[in-house]
């Protein structure tokens, strides 16, 4: 055995024993490698096998990365070891708001809003999916927007707020009256047959009750009647409309119920 001119030691993967101690590439010194990239990265190490080189690194098994909104793109990780991460990686583009359903989407409306009944994930919003969404409240979604605060009107009599009753509604004259106090429908100091708390007069008899610039005081006791548009005669009563023109048209007009001063 000759060794070959400069093959002392025998360090190259050829198969073949330059150095003639009867063992070829005895003198093989493997080195480090690396392989993948993002999740899949890994290392290992060339090796000599019948004068063939080798390299151990195995790459790891890629996984899932998307769709947007999805934990994978978030993690700073390349999950599925395209080189791409997060929001760069084209699995994480976020399709929902371009107006198309694409898969594992429930609903696109062109938006990313919430509260539009299309959430800012493409999911259909509803009483139950733990977001209170305008037009529901707390009367038509409880479980979401949570429980309505007391009020008059609710149905229920709540001392705390000052409530004497609450018939659940806030109409006057029904024994229970707007702001949920309760009313003495018996009483009628001017005997015209409209109980005190109902009588837009309670002291003057006024059993029609009219009020003829519905100002919430009858006009047998209305001190002062005031009317827009509409000619005033000396009855009190309106007989006619009419519409005045010039640069500042006069629009309102006081008037005195008859007998009154």
């Amino acid at each position: 055995c000759d060794p070959l001119a400069g093959a002392a030691p025998d360090d190259q993967c050829d198969g073949l024993d330059n150095d003639c101690d009867g063992t070829a590439d005895d003198d093989y010194v493997p080195t480090g490698t690396t392989c993948g990239v993002g999740a899949c990265a890994s290392t290992g190490q060339t090796e000599c096998v019948d004068g063939v080189e080798g390299d151990t690194c195995t790459e790891g098994t890629p996984g899932a990365e998307g769709p947007f909104g999805d934990a994978s793109c978030e993690d700073g990780s390349d999950n599925d070891c395209d080189g791409f991460t997060d929001d760069a990686d084209p699995d994480c583009e976020q399709l929902c708001g371009n107006g198309s359903l694409d898969p594992g989407e429930e609903c696109d409306d062109g938006n990313t809003f919430d509260f539009d009944g299309c959430s800012s994930l493409c999911l259909v919003e509803y009483c139950g999916d733990g977001m209170c969404n305008p037009g529901q409240g707390c009367t038509g979604c409880p479980e979401d927007c949570g429980p309505c605060p007391p009020s008059c009107g609710d149905g229920l009599t709540d001392p705390n707020e000052d409530e004497e009753c609450d018939d659940g509604n806030t109409e006057n004259c029904d024994g229970c009256s707007d702001i949920c106090e309760i009313e003495d429908l018996v009483e009628d100091s001017d005997g015209d047959g409209i109980p005190n708390a109902c009588d837009n007069c309670p002291l003057v008899a006024n059993p029609d009750q009219e009020d003829l610039d519905d100002d919430g005081i009858g006009d047998a006791c209305d001190d002062e009647i005031l009317l827009e548009g509409a000619l005033v005669v000396g009855s009190g009563k309106v007989v006619s409309k009419f519409t005045l023109s010039g640069s500042s048209p006069l629009r309102w007009f006081r008037a005195r119920p008859p007998g009154r001063s």
